[in-house]
């Protein structure tokens, strides 16, 4: 997003917006005293705005106001309110932000900072598909349309607001601050990946559909390892929901009206199953919230 866009947006959202309650939840009691200009800065600093608007409206059950959002916005929005709704690359852009995939996500915002390169380049050589890499920028590290922007990038490159929320707050001396700077002084792919100690390009091979299983693949994983230590909420264990919706779109079930009991199951069953791959048997923990199996006939 633009820089004149994200004001719009933030002009136009009222002051008690899910969006403005998250930007000022470490002092909430400023928000009230708020001035338009504080709410429209903490919008321009934010290089999640993307997610942050998609993902504080639907944690509110709140519909997007009427207004004239980027389609990434709309699309991550719809992923967080249809329960039934599976969208991997959305899932795959949003599990490639978390910490587990620190050091991948690092040479991704570090590479979307480098311009002697195309974007279909850029996605490769981190491993990502176009599209991934294209909703990863457009919802977790807006800079493309903000590349001029120097104070901006110097910005994001080091903390703000949202950091909390984004993971990108870091210390000077972090790896992952390095490869920013780095890119950020350069603009260089090159010495990015050579920071990054990245020697050959990734194996991007294979049709799209290979990628997606990978990608559902990775989703389940990383949703087993949580569950495996108790972690259950969203807060927790963001791939839980994304592994829940594939399930259910793959009806790994036989019986066509599975329920939620049913998808927990066959999650149960999934993620034995590839523990069982690794000589392990650890104990999987349901849910909290997950209902009682319905009553046989």
């Amino acid at each position: 997003m633009t820089a004149r866009t994200i004001q719009q947006l933030a002009q136009r959202l009222p002051k008690n917006s899910p969006y403005f309650q998250r930007a000022f939840r470490q002092e909430s009691h400023k928000l009230e005293s708020s001035s338009l200009a504080d709410r429209v800065q903490i919008a321009l600093c934010d290089p999640a705005i993307g997610w942050n608007l998609a993902e504080s409206h639907a944690t509110a059950s709140a519909p997007l106001p009427a207004l004239d959002w980027p389609a990434a916005v709309l699309r991550a929005h719809r992923f967080l309110m249809d329960p039934n709704l599976t969208d991997l690359p959305v899932a795959h852009a949003h599990l490639l932000n978390s910490v587990e995939n620190r050091a991948k996500r690092d040479l991704v915002r570090a590479l979307c900072l480098c311009q002697d390169k195309k974007v279909r380049e850029l996605a490769d050589l981190c491993g990502q598909s176009l599209e991934v890499f294209s909703l990863f920028e457009a919802l977790f590290w807006n800079c493309w349309d903000r590349i001029d922007e120097r104070v901006y990038l110097a910005r994001i490159c080091r903390d703000g607001a949202f950091g909390g929320t984004t993971g990108y707050a870091q210390k000077t001396n972090d790896h992952g601050c390095n490869l920013l700077r780095i890119a950020y002084r350069s603009g260089s792919t090159d010495r990015v990946l050579s920071a990054a100690g990245v020697a050959s390009r990734p194996d991007t091979s294979g049709p799209k559909e290979g990628r997606y299983e990978r990608i559902e693949h990775g989703v389940l994983i990383s949703a087993a390892a949580r569950l495996r230590i108790g972690l259950v909420r969203k807060s927790d264990n963001p791939a839980l929901e994304p592994a829940l919706k594939i399930l259910r779109v793959k009806k790994i079930l036989a019986n066509p009206e599975q329920d939620a009991w049913g998808i927990g199951e066959a999650l149960q069953s999934s993620l034995e199953e590839h523990a069982s791959h690794g000589n392990a048997s650890p104990q999987v923990v349901y849910p909290e919230k997950l209902p009682p199996p319905p009553p046989k006939e």
